[in-house]
């Protein structure tokens, strides 16, 4: 499936192969915990302006949950509320 995508600030269309977006959710988690699997082993990762160093495979994996999740909605000016269902994929 291809997507009309504008470039140059608006001036220009060209078109794109669709891609899912992996960069929310339980979808990252799942790439992020495979990732981190990849590189891990004696890699260290460094933080904190240098400061605090961990190694990777030393380091929490990410809890991947499949709950869903009953969130309120602020709508308006502040002046409503909806509440919505997050089903975790």
């Amino acid at each position: 499936m291809k997507v009309q995508k504008t470039i140059q600030r608006g001036t220009a269309k060209t078109e794109a192969e669709f891609f899912p977006l992996n960069w929310a959710g339980n979808s990252y988690k799942k790439f992020q915990t495979e990732k981190m699997d990849k590189v891990s082993g004696d890699t260290i990762m460094v933080s904190a302006r240098g400061h605090q160093a961990v190694r990777l495979d030393q380091r929490a994996k990410p809890q991947v949950s499949d709950v869903t999740t009953e969130v309120t909605l602020v709508t308006g000016r502040g002046t409503g509320t909806r509440k919505i269902k997050i089903i975790n994929n």
